[in-house]
């Protein structure tokens, strides 16, 4: 009877324990947002989607597809923990995302990723903590470390978004 006891004790406490962990690994999205820019011979082309809270993808304020936010998620963190990516922590200053013209006949990628849980626990902050990361490359190239995350399907709505 003990040892039946000791495995069930053993058992409930392990599964608390990787309760714990998947939940602290596996953070709400807030949003999720990516920015393209092309010196195409010498002129700019800007691209710029946002991936909301309830996985839609919006382009030029307009929903043009929706993802399956729970997978989605799951991704994004492990995007997110698999990465070298910037953490820029909340403040108050005044600050402007300026995505700046890559060299000629090149392009430039920024991801930010926002979670839930840093926007409420910097309601008070002017400019909440983000996650960045962001490349150039000749453009055309389409190999964004984000798509290594990614489902098929998800990897196909957002490269014709960005094409």
């Amino acid at each position: 009877m003990k040892q039946k006891a000791i495995f069930l004790l053993l058992f409930i406490s392990l599964t608390f324990v990787e309760f714990a962990f998947s939940q602290e690994s596996n953070r709400l999205l807030f949003s999720v947002e990516v920015f393209k820019v092309v010196n195409d011979e010498g002129s700019r082309i800007s691209k710029y989607l946002l991936i909301d809270s309830v996985g839609n993808v919006n382009v030029s304020g307009k929903k043009i597809s929706a993802l399956d936010l729970k997978k989605f998620t799951l991704e994004v963190n492990k995007y997110v923990r698999g990465e070298k990516i910037d953490t820029i922590p909340g403040n108050n200053n005044i600050s402007f995302l300026e995505i700046l013209t890559p060299a000629l006949n090149k392009e430039s990628i920024y991801v930010r990723v926002k979670f839930l849980d840093d926007i409420k626990r910097e309601n008070n902050l002017r400019n909440k903590t983000y996650y960045a990361w962001h490349t150039t490359s000749p453009k055309n190239t389409n190999g964004y470390i984000l798509f290594n995350y990614l489902t098929e399907s998800e990897v196909k709505i957002l490269k014709k978004i960005l094409e």
